[in-house]
């Protein structure tokens, strides 16, 4: 696989002149939906960008972080995840690398490199479990993954040596009527963002404040398809520290990346199926105080 091929550089130029010419505000994309670069947020593009120039430098351990970014902040759109495979596989990060490269080819199935390099990837799946004990880091070339210890072991958070994500309550309906509460806020906010999506991602140490109720503005009419018209919104602020890990990595017990949003700011509001939804982000400080390869959350 040649990292630097022509439709690398056509999309890193086109990239360059999409990500002037793009406005701050850009209109939700349909969830579970493939997106093409033009849909792409400006904070994935930048993201993007900067892991394909260190990719292409050579700088295949600095791309890491970026292409993971881009892709945590646009898990369907197909670049990201395929040059994330490209700099995994060349560290040695093989079972993850397959991955992505599936990952890649399934969201634009026309893409040859993409297919190839996934159908490659399976065609040498009989050699991974031999690859992996060899990845540069490991202390015993002939250990497997690692058994956690049982105080850990769940359903889901025993796969990457932590707790669980948070589950949401079977109705989100509370409070039917009158403002929400920041015990429910921090409810709802933990349990959509804490999931298991090609890693399992956790939040800790969140603070949250609610503010007061406020009718829906003209934007949030147009782009948020679910939003009930005539419930109240309201605003929320917060900081936490976001977890992205991953089951198989070079160093056992130290699987996860860590990034900290400290100003993040968005909303809660009543879906028109009587649901709340909450969600906030820190546009200003992206992937601040990022950290790789540190230990995942303890127990709570």
């Amino acid at each position: 696989m040649n990292i630097q091929r022509v439709r690398f550089l056509k999309w890193i130029t086109g990239l360059t002149l999409d990500l002037a010419l793009t406005v701050p505000a850009f209109a939700q994309k349909p969830q579970g939906a493939a997106i093409s670069d033009s849909d792409a947020s400006p904070q994935a593009k930048a993201e993007a960008l900067l892991g394909f120039a260190r990719l292409k430098k050579g700088d295949r351990e600095g791309a890491i972080p970026h292409l993971r970014s881009a892709v945590r902040l646009e898990p369907k759109w197909a670049p990201p995840h395929y040059g994330l495979g490209a700099a995994l596989e060349q560290t040695g990060n093989v079972l993850e690398a397959a991955g992505e490269y599936c990952r890649a080819a399934q969201l634009d199935p026309k893409d040859i490199d993409s297919q190839a390099d996934c159908n490659r990837m399976i065609a040498e799946s009989k050699n991974l479990p031999g690859r992996l004990r060899q990845v540069p880091g490991s202390s015993d070339p002939t250990q497997d993954t690692p058994s956690w210890p049982p105080a850990v072991q769940g359903p889901v958070g025993a796969r990457y040596g932590t707790r669980d994500p948070t589950p949401c309550p079977s109705s989100r309906k509370e409070p039917v009527n009158g403002p929400i509460s920041v015990k429910q806020a921090t409810l709802y906010f933990t349990c959509s963002r804490e999931k298991e999506d090609e890693g399992l991602y956790l939040i800790e140490n969140l603070t949250l404040q609610v503010g007061k109720g406020r009718p829906p503005t003209a934007i949030e009419i147009a782009y948020l398809d679910d939003l009930d018209h005539d419930s109240l919104v309201y605003p929320i602020r917060g900081s936490f520290r976001d977890y992205h890990c991953y089951t198989q990595r070079s160093s056992p017990g130290r699987n996860c990346s860590t990034w900290d949003e400290p100003e993040a700011e968005g909303k809660c509001y009543r879906t028109s199926f009587g649901d709340w939804t909450c969600s906030m982000v820190d546009n200003q400080h992206l992937l601040y105080n990022q950290r790789e390869n540190v230990p995942p959350p303890p127990l709570r």
